[in-house]
C-alpha cells in the first residue's frame, strides 16, 4: 500500500487539537463561528437549516452568534463547525 508524503489536509494527525479544552474553545470560537456563516452564506443556507447543523441551537443564541457575540462554543458545535468546512473543502 503507497504512503501518501505528507499530509492530505496539510496539517499532521499526530497530535490532533483538544477540542474539549477551554481554553482551545475560546481561542477558536470566534474564527470558527466567523467561517460557519461564511459557508451558510455560500451555501444559501436559511436560518432554521444552520441551526440544525449546528446542533439545534436555540434561535436567541444562534442569532447572538450571528450578531457577533463572542460567547464560547462547546466541543460539539466546534467538532460540527469543522466537519462542515471539511465538507465544504472537498465539494470545492
Amino acid at each position: 500500500m503507497a504512503s501518501l508524503p505528507e499530509p492530505l489536509a496539510g496539517f499532521s494527525a499526530d497530535n490532533p487539537i483538544d477540542l474539549s479544552s477551554k481554553e482551545v474553545q475560546e481561542r477558536l470560537s470566534r474564527s470558527a463561528v466567523a467561517a460557519f456563516f461564511k459557508l451558510a452564506e455560500a451555501w444559501y443556507l436559511r436560518d432554521e437549516s444552520a441551526r440544525q447543523l449546528l446542533g439545534g441551537v436555540s434561535n436567541g443564541f444562534f442569532y447572538q452568534l450571528k450578531r457577533g457575540s463572542k460567547k464560547s462554543l462547546d466541543q460539539d458545535k466546534l467538532t460540527r463547525i469543522s466537519l462542515l468546512l471539511g465538507i465544504f473543502k472537498a465539494l470545492n
